[in-house]
């Protein structure tokens, strides 16, 4: 059983013991759907996010369903921006994941707020003479204890409080203010601000 639940949202219904459930058929879906079409002499390929909800109990109702698959496809979409994962199996553990997911929520908040961003620079050099032609900056974050996290956990929290602009800015603001103190920088960068990479 296959229906639309709105806008580009398809919802497949399958019996458990009809076809291989959870990743099996993720993957099986996944292949089919991003396998190139051609229309009118044209390629055309297109990208999906996958959330899962395997259901062993019989009292699940129709709308808590729902609600588990559009959990699942919305982490399947966090995760396939920021961890290159496109699938996403809905887990019993949900709301030890929500929590865990609230509490990264409340410290990206708590960290631009009480200024515990901060950008690590490397330079970009070329291969062919080993010369520096450019910086890149790095989003890094602090704690409260003051351990540092890595971009890749806290990013998709990011996402979920639609918090990317506000960094971008204080990206770019950091950016400008260390190309302007730091002369050490300001020669790695070789007149060029460089790219923000978060």
């Amino acid at each position: 059983f296959v229906a639309r639940v709105g806008g580009s949202k398809f919802m497949l219904l399958v019996q458990p013991d009809a076809v291989p459930t959870g990743s099996p058929l993720m993957r099986a879906v996944e292949n089919v759907l991003e396998s190139p079409v051609r229309i009118q002499g044209q390629e055309i390929r297109m990208n999906v996010d996958i959330g899962c909800v395997v259901v062993d109990d019989p009292a699940l109702r129709p709308v808590e369903l729902l609600q588990r698959a559009e959990t699942a496809v919305s982490d399947a979409r966090t995760r396939s921006v920021f961890l290159r994962q496109k699938a996403y199996v809905y887990s019993d553990n949900f709301f030890q994941l929500q929590k865990a997911n609230s509490r990264m929520n409340l410290l990206v908040r708590q960290a631009h707020r009480e200024k515990r961003l901060f950008l690590l620079f490397q330079p970009v050099v070329d291969l062919k003479d080993e010369s520096v032609v450019g910086c890149e900056a790095l989003l890094r974050m602090w704690n409260n204890g003051g351990r540092t996290i890595e971009a890749a956990r806290f990013m998709p929290a990011v996402s979920r409080i639609r918090y990317q602009a506000t960094l971008d800015k204080w990206v770019f603001s950091e950016i400008l203010r260390s190309y302007k103190c730091d002369n050490d920088l300001r020669s790695r960068m070789d007149g060029e601000i460089g790219r923000a990479h978060v």
